[in-house]
């Protein structure tokens, strides 16, 4: 058996990803045992969910040797396989082909190859393209060993476990003492995971950019690595769909809600549709429509002061109550009934191979622009009029209802709006036109455009 030690702290925008992997592995004989440092997100709840056999050991004061020798403790296997929550193994070959290279009682460590995502900053980039190169290698002399993802024989742990007390580095200071006692250690490329992060300190990253741009022409296996297939493929993707009943304008609003229901459904990607309302007309509607609507929200959800982030929020929660662990979350206002078919598909994948919190659809603003702190006060200029439109900086302008994706930590929040924001903008203003009462449909249908 192969014991697989997974290290983590508020890793649930990645275990999941991870653990999936792992279930799609060749070599099946295997235990998962998530060693967690107090994470205050659903790290935890998400990883039991995904893989309910999974063995978990809670740590209070996180040091990285002690760790991996408290997981190791709990284990069974005659091998140790080591890896951070957030490495994602590439293919179902990865567990495996660590394991083969155990042919000599003289190896006692192999660690794999860690290839940059597409968003990894260019130091990152840098540091794993340096280190981790597309030659295997058995290390005699050289000591270096990294085991965000690793695998060691548990027999020699029992003489040599890693060093409780190091505050860094632990993987380095086994790697010295496995060599000083004569073992080896092998470097094994075809043993790949995707690892967000580097391993070193960031420089100076105009020149970093420069250097990486070199490397990926170099190695053009490392650059086109196809991130987005993996995470297309396991991401659980969730679409909300918020409707507030008004009964004047009922037979308008099931319209419109049939519309983004068609909408959503041409995507590929969402997983699951979820409308959340506070009418059990409305709920009906919507399984009518094939989606699903499984609780009522409270009707002080519905009052005008109310948020659709705190909607969301409330939705989010009902959800992982019940034991349901989106991994993306799509939201959509029904009163923007004209954005594009592919529009949800374009918002996730830009949101995965970007590495971003989250992605809102947008448009690019040109002309004059004031901003008015407070009520009645002066306004400020905040545009670039005087220059060439080629030379403005440019004002984006975003409308999360028309189209917004995010991570469920966020929603959690009660906020759609993560740190790392991406805007996906969109050629034409027609999107964004908003549709909320009989009145505003009228107004459409009675545009004569250009006279025709």
């Amino acid at each position: 058996m192969i014991s697989i030690i997974i290290r983590a702290k508020n890793e649930e925008k990645w275990i999941v990803q991870t653990i999936r992997q792992i279930k799609k592995q060749t070599y099946r004989d295997f235990e998962i045992i998530l060693v967690d440092n107090n994470s205050n997100d659903k790290t935890v709840e998400k990883a039991k969910n995904e893989y309910p056999p999974i063995k978990l050991v809670m740590i209070d004061d996180f040091l990285p040797g002690l760790a991996i020798n408290k997981g190791i403790a709990e284990s069974k296997g005659e091998f140790i396989s080591i890896l951070s929550a957030h490495c994602i193994p590439i293919n179902n070959t990865w567990l495996e082909t660590l394991h083969n290279n155990f042919n000599s009682k003289k190896v006692a460590g192999v660690y794999g190859r860690q290839i940059p995502m597409k968003f990894t900053s260019s130091a990152d980039k840098r540091d794993l393209l340096v280190t981790f190169g597309l030659d295997k290698r058995v290390q005699v002399k050289d000591s270096f060993f990294h085991n965000a993802n690793s695998m060691i024989r548990r027999d020699i742990w029992d003489k040599i476990p890693f060093d409780n007390h190091a505050t860094n580095i632990e993987d380095r200071i086994w790697g010295k003492k496995i060599i000083k006692a004569g073992y080896h250690i092998i470097y094994e490329p075809e043993a790949e995971v995707y690892h967000h992060h580097g391993i070193h300190q960031e420089n100076n990253k105009e020149r970093l950019h420069n250097v990486v741009k070199i490397m990926e022409d170099l190695e053009l296996d490392t650059s086109n690595t196809d991130v987005q297939n993996i995470n297309n493929n396991n991401n659980e993707v969730l679409c909300l769909i918020p409707v507030k009943y008004e009964r004047k304008n009922f037979g308008l609003v099931t319209k419109l809600l049939k519309n983004t229901v068609n909408n959503v459904k041409k995507s590929s990607l969402v997983n699951k549709i979820l409308v959340v309302t506070d009418n059990k007309i409305l709920m009906d509607e919507a399984i009518k429509l094939g989606v699903e609507s499984p609780f009522l929200r409270p009707k002080k959800l519905s009052a005008k002061k109310i948020r659709v982030d705190d909607v969301l929020g409330y939705s989010l929660k009902k959800l992982e109550d019940d034991g349901y662990y989106p991994d993306i979350v799509v939201s959509l206002e029904i009163v923007y009934p004209f954005r594009p078919d592919d529009l949800v598909d374009q918002l996730i994948i830009e949101l995965i191979e970007k590495g971003l919190d989250t992605v809102i659809t947008g448009f690019p603003e040109y002309r004059i622009a004031w901003a008015e702190k407070e009520k009645g006060s002066d306004y400020k200029r905040i545009d670039d009029f005087n220059t060439s439109k080629q030379e403005r900086d440019l004002i984006h302008i975003a409308n999360p209802g028309v189209g917004c994706v995010t991570y469920p930590h966020i929603i959690r929040e009660n906020n759609r709006i993560g740190g790392r924001i991406g805007i996906h903008e969109l050629n034409s203003q027609i999107p964004f036109l908003k549709v909320e009462d009989n009145i505003d449909l009228d107004k459409l249908n009675s545009i004569n455009i250009l006279g025709q």
